[in-house]
């Protein structure tokens, strides 16, 4: 090990120590393969895949100059030069510095609205699911009065730096990872500021998450405060006119009635799902989203003849063309909330049976115009429940 008293006065990156530490044979792409995770948790903002890349190499290189003998620095130094010798020579011409990018402020990303999705009707199923590990309804849904006007009077920080957002514009949808992308690019990575004091990971990043939400809001030390959860259209059925909340009840009062039907109860098991993250991790704020139409949580915990009763409040659909307010500052807007006060009791009850589950809700295929069938799977038709003996 190098362990001059210059070096020790020199930076190094933490993540780069330990895998320098604990493997013996040393290179920059299996550096990148077991710390793969935390390479994304902790890279500083970018949509240039090859900025990131350079940023890493940088890091990986000066790390290992610094904790490495010489004769391997300077050995996988040469890697690296005939890595990008070889880059050149595909690419045609030298690689270039990128411009630095555009800077600009939180109030001016939260302006923009989003490109539109298209989605393709000629595809298999997925495997989109409506089920949580905390099967949870709340006692009582109502809606998120007000909810549009607040986030129109809120004023964003002035402080914080974010880069000029660049939106993808193509983007096919044909299961719920297509969602997931989406949003990723146009949501997640335009409302992550450059000083990564918010950051959207995966909602399997932390061991301590209770389920398994699609993305997580953190700040920049690792607390939760958000969870968020993605579907399709075709498993989150709501058209322009309707309202979601009354849809759940709808087919809350299907569910607990005594037919059971065909059609999935997706909204039901949708919401459930989300609030189920919510009372498991002690969160007052969650979001349902399908990208297009959006719908923002918030959780109570009140005192109902002496029980703890679960209070969600619903938003009006919020779309990612809507315009007063824009869907990014309506994100932007929760994510203060949640900075502020992310927390509400957790809840042990109400909890749904093994007999409200919805199998049916796996499959987000869209359902065709026209389907011949012989059997009695008929998209709406209510069929008695029988028990069995």
């Amino acid at each position: 090990m190098n362990t001059s008293s210059a070096s020790k006065n020199r930076p190094t990156n933490s993540v780069v120590v330990t895998y320098l530490e604990r493997y013996s044979k040393h290179s920059y792409q299996g550096f990148l393969r077991v710390y793969h995770n935390e390479i994304v948790a902790s890279t500083p903002f970018s949509n240039d895949w090859r900025y990131l890349d350079e940023f890493w190499v940088d890091q990986f290189l000066k790390t290992a100059e610094l904790q490495l003998d010489n004769e391997i620095f300077v050995f996988l130094k040469e890697k690296k030069r005939k890595r990008t010798a070889i880059e050149e020579k595909e690419n045609g011409q030298p690689q270039t510095k990128k411009k630095p990018f555009e800077v600009i402020s939180l109030s001016t990303v939260v302006n923009n609205t989003l490109p539109n999705l298209t989605y393709l009707n000629l595809r298999n199923k997925s495997n989109s699911c409506t089920e949580s590990i905390e099967l949870r309804f709340p006692d009582e849904i109502i809606n998120w009065a007000g909810f549009e006007q607040k986030v129109l009077a809120w004023q964003p920080e002035v402080d914080k730096e974010y880069q000029k957002p660049t939106f993808s514009k193509r983007r096919t949808v044909t299961c719920e990872k297509d969602i997931c992308t989406a949003s990723d690019i146009n949501i997640y990575e335009t409302l992550t500021p450059l000083d990564r004091s918010i950051l959207f990971l995966d909602g399997r990043a932390l061991k301590s998450i209770v389920g398994q939400p699609d993305f997580i809001i953190v700040n920049s030390n690792m607390v939760l405060l958000m969870v968020w959860e993605c579907k399709t259209k075709w498993v989150l059925k709501v058209l322009p006119n309707e309202d979601i909340i009354t849809l759940y009840e709808q087919e809350k009062e299907i569910k607990e009635g005594p037919y059971v039907c065909s059609n999935n109860a997706s909204i039901f098991g949708s919401i459930n799902q989300v609030y189920g993250y919510m009372c498991a991790n002690n969160l007052k704020y969650g979001v349902l989203s399908t990208y297009d139409q959006t719908w923002f949580f918030k959780r109570e915990v009140v005192k109902v003849e002496g029980e703890d009763h679960g209070r969600l409040y619903v938003s009006n659909t919020i779309t990612s063309a809507s315009t007063n307010p824009t869907l990014l500052k309506s994100v932007a807007y929760m994510i203060d909330l949640a900075s502020n006060n992310h927390y509400a009791p957790f809840l042990k009850k109400p909890m749904m049976t093994a007999d409200d589950t919805n199998e049916d809700d796996k499959d987000d295929e869209p359902i065709p115009e026209k389907k011949m069938t012989t059997n009695l799977s008929i998209r709406g038709i209510c069929f008695r429940k029988v028990q069995m003996l």
